[in-house]
């Protein structure tokens, strides 16, 4: 039963721990602009929420990220921005690595978004990217109550099984 107790208090710390943290999922969409183009481009939106990414408008935090080339075994940065919508023309073919670094919340606390995506450019193409910064304290309440309802759940089996069942002794109790 005390164990029992022990993971629900880690799962609960667990979770309220995580709170204003982010994960970042990118989306890369790609079309060709023309025959004959030798490059390509690159645009950029950074959104609250995967709920936003219909309207189209990009968030209003401070969002940095980085478009970096794969060169042979290292990565060369291409741009850096602070902005949550950005468009970069006349980028060479190749292998890219799109990554969000840091955003703001809207307290002005910075939060490291570590999240990238990699992605291939070929001539006259253009990719959209579209990242997602979902905030995990929208989440935090649903799933410390789903955490806490099955650790009841739990709970309530072990101390009903172990008044059936004698653990100590090997006989059963009715």
């Amino acid at each position: 039963m005390k164990g029992s107790l022990a993971v629900l208090l880690a799962a609960l710390t667990a979770t309220f721990g995580s709170s204003g943290c982010a994960t970042v999922s990118t989306d890369v969409a790609r079309s060709r602009t023309g025959p004959g183009a030798e490059s390509g481009t690159v645009r950029v939106s950074v959104f609250d929420r995967k709920s936003q990414v219909a309207g189209g408008i990009p968030s209003a935090r401070r969002v940095e990220s980085r478009l970096s080339r794969l060169e042979g075994k290292r990565l060369v940065t291409v741009h850096e921005s602070t902005e949550s919508s950005w468009s970069l023309p006349d980028v060479p073919p190749g292998k890219y690595v799109f990554a969000v670094t840091k955003w703001v919340d809207e307290k002005g606390q910075a939060h490291k978004a570590e999240a990238e995506e990699g992605f291939h450019l070929s001539p006259g193409e253009s990719a959209k990217i579209h990242a997602v910064l979902e905030d995990r304290t929208r989440n935090t309440a649903v799933t410390a109550v789903a955490v806490g309802g099955g650790a009841v759940v739990l709970a309530v089996v072990i101390y009903t099984l172990s008044h059936i069942f004698d653990f100590g002794s090997g006989k059963t109790t009715r």
